[in-house]
């Protein structure tokens, strides 16, 4: 019986402590603001689009942030994908949504087989998914958790193949 009540709280200690846990922070980690973006396209919500915070200032450290959209369109911004929120700062927000779209394998007249091909689409107009040419800026303050940015129309746009 002591054998069972010693094993019982090993197994309760070891479930307690691994509950406790949060994240270890890195050295020098700053401190968070609590923070959604949601992300407007055609006048409603982007659904699993990636959102990138991208600071103005980068002569410290940078800390990256991002975060998806769900189905509200709205991303939870993490740092070091783990720690909800963002430093204080200006940033660019890159937003980016991507599709796949494959064609079966099939054979073509003479018998030749042709094998199944991808194709890639930007979703999100491909200016706004790269830091330097992206239009979209927030600045990220205490005491404000709510932001919105909108990424004009949808489009679908191929991207260049290798």
């Amino acid at each position: 019986m002591q054998r069972f009540f010693t094993v019982i709280m090993t197994v309760l200690i070891a479930a307690g402590a691994g509950c406790s846990r949060s994240p270890a922070k890195p050295e020098g980690f700053p401190e968070l603001v609590p923070c959604k973006i949601k992300v407007i396209q055609g006048g409603a919500p982007l659904v699993a689009a990636d959102v990138t915070l991208i600071p103005f200032d980068v002569t410290g450290t940078v800390w990256p942030v991002g975060g998806r959209t769900d189905a509200a369109g709205i991303a939870v911004m993490r740092t070091y994908g783990e720690h909800v929120g963002a430093p204080v700062g200006q940033y660019r927000v890159v937003v980016s949504k991507l599709e796949t779209e494959t064609t079966a394998p099939a054979s073509t007249a003479g018998d030749q087989y042709r094998p199944a091909q991808e194709r890639l689409y930007d979703l999100v107009d491909p200016a706004l998914g790269f830091p330097p040419t992206t239009t979209l800026q927030i600045q990220i303050e205490e005491g404000i958790a709510d932001y919105s940015v909108d990424v004009g129309n949808a489009v679908r746009i191929l991207k260049q193949q290798p």
